[in-house]
């Protein structure tokens, strides 16, 4: 007989089996009761192991299983109880397996909590994750565009991208553009150089849009052809863009430029409030004549000194500060301009025809009561746009054939915008005044882009941000709704009256360039889109057709 170490032995060893894997535990469990002389052994080793065995083993081990489901849940490792089979032998008996039913539960238990814990530790990191891209785009918002950029920026980037397009456009190429201009192919025998571009309207509209292919990059074209949105962003940038330009020009800029050695402006006369309906010597700008009753293309504000020279139309010199303060700000008509100004942006490198035809129109409408810049004066009846296309046209002509007047008028363009070392020697007429105009500019700095991208998703009717009242003061009468007319209302208001002016309407004063002009083909004056508008009783000094004497303004108010 064997003795009761040699039964403590194999009980251990039947206690150490029940750890073992767990697929052959039905097999145990179903097996036939055993007839041959090994079953009777294993009967006989049964029942010693149940009389030897200690009964506080099975209590150890269940108290160490309930504490086990307490504890958290550990990295599963091989070898771990999460990963062991349960081997229960065939000659197991009841107790026994219930034994090994209640270690497999409790492993199972185990393994259902470090589950839960786990999923709780995916659920924080795609929540961080989350967080982390949330954090990338407002980065990516606020900053200049990464080595990667976040997808979720994608939109914003092309909505900052076709801002800035927009923006050089109304400087370089055209101050109003058309909803019809957009989401068309790029039309066939045009250009926006070609000779008969401003023959008819609809060739005037296909060179236009050929303009845009030209100017806008490639990888935007099918933008430019397909999407509405493309069409409705760059509209309103530009157009946004138009307001904040006049109002700088109003406020900051114009006093300065239109200044002389012998002529110092009050720079109240150019703001938006102002009546200059009854300035004289705003008149003398604009007519040669001041009895004249119809107001010339060729006016006084076109030529140095406001001396009518054919030869120097389009020198004077406030025509080039026009452009260089509305590329490169304020800062740039005292000196060398901020490194972020807009024209460093666009990559300027040459002024265009467009440039100067629109300096031309700004100083202009400065000079008029006009208080928003439309394609035709809300005040005074001026075409406005039909003054930039004949301007336009008679520069893109000269150039375009070689004339040495033109070519020559270019490179002094060239000369007085962008030549800083030059620009600087400018500051003892633009800035040895005693006027006090130095000291109102005082503090000016140049608009950031991030400023103008901001603008530009504003409304006609909505007010300015805050930082651009601080950068310019109030400029909410910018957006009144009552000036910011819709571009496309407009057209579709010219179209409308085509063909209802009459001799009185104000328009060009001549059909052809004058003799001085020596240029190879004639270029016409284009017809009127629209009539002149009825002009209020106050400004009568401006009225397009009517002159009346000064002294029967207060009556007719």
């Amino acid at each position: 007989m064997p003795t009761n170490n040699s039964s403590t032995r194999r009980g251990r060893g039947r206690s150490s089996q029940v750890s073992h894997a767990s697929r052959t535990t039905s097999r145990g469990a179903s097996a036939p009761t055993p007839t041959s002389r090994g079953a009777s052994r294993a009967r006989r080793t049964t029942s010693r192991s149940r009389a030897s065995s200690p009964t506080t083993q099975t209590e150890t081990q269940r108290t160490n299983q309930d504490q086990d489901i307490h504890r958290p849940p550990q990295e599963s490792v091989p070898g771990s109880a999460q990963s062991q089979d349960f081997n229960i032998p065939a000659t197991a008996n009841e107790d026994e397996l219930r034994e090994a039913l209640r270690n497999a539960q409790l492993t199972l238990s185990r393994l259902h909590i470090e589950n839960q814990h786990l999923a709780v530790k995916v659920f924080k990191l795609q929540e961080s994750l989350e967080k982390m891209q949330k954090q990338a785009t407002t980065n990516a918002e606020t900053s200049e565009p990464q080595t990667q950029p976040q997808p979720s920026a994608k939109v914003l980037s092309l909505t900052e991208k076709i801002g800035r397009i927009a923006r050089k456009f109304f400087l370089m190429n055209e101050p109003f553009v058309p909803h019809e201009a957009f989401m068309v192919p790029y039309p066939a025998d045009a250009a926006a150089d070609h000779p008969d571009r401003w023959t008819t309207d609809e060739m005037s509209l296909d060179c236009l849009i050929a303009e845009l292919y030209d100017e806008i990059p490639a990888d935007l074209h099918e933008e430019l052809e397909y999407s509405a949105s493309f069409c409705q962003k760059f509209t309103k940038a530009h157009g946004t863009y138009r307001r904040i330009v006049v109002h700088q020009l109003r406020n900051q800029t114009a006093a300065k430029i239109f200044q002389t050695s012998t002529y110092s402006p009050n720079p109240l006369y150019y703001t938006f409030e102002f009546d200059r309906s009854t300035l004289d010597e705003f008149r003398k700008k604009l007519y040669f004549t001041p009895s004249s009753t119809r107001f010339s293309k060729y006016c006084p504000l076109l030529y140095p000194d406001g001396k009518r020279v054919q030869h120097l139309i389009f020198k004077a010199l406030h025509l080039p500060l026009i452009i260089r303060s509305i590329a490169y700000g304020p800062k740039s008509l005292g000196g060398k301009p901020s490194p972020s100004a807009s024209g460093f942006l666009w990559g300027l490198k040459t002024v265009t025809p467009g440039a100067i035809a629109l300096a031309a129109i700004l100083a202009i409408f400065l000079h008029s009561p006009d208080k928003t810049l439309e394609a035709t004066g809300d005040v005074s009846g001026i075409h406005y746009y039909e003054l930039f296309c004949s301007y336009k046209e008679i520069i893109t002509v000269g150039l375009t054939t070689e004339n040495p007047r033109f070519v020559s008028l270019l490179q002094w363009y060239n000369t007085e915008v962008f030549s800083w070392e030059k620009n600087a020697g400018h500051s003892d007429s633009l800035d040895g005044d005693k006027s006090g105009i130095d000291e109102a500019f005082e503090g000016a700095d140049d608009l950031e882009e991030q400023q103008l991208n901001d603008a530009s998703g504003l409304g006609d009717d909505e007010p300015l941000e805050d930082g651009l009242r601080v950068h310019w003061g109030d400029i909410s009468y910018c957006n009144n709704p009552e000036y910011a007319g819709d571009i496309e209302e407009q057209d579709q208001q010219d179209i409308d009256e085509e063909g209802n002016s009459g001799e009185g309407d104000m328009l060009m004063s001549s059909s052809v360039l004058p003799s001085q002009f020596v240029l190879p083909s004639s270029i016409r004056d284009p017809a009127p889109l629209s009539p002149a508008l009825s002009p209020p009783s106050s400004p009568v000094f401006f009225s397009p057709n009517v002159f009346v004497n000064p002294s029967s303004n207060s009556n007719s108010r």
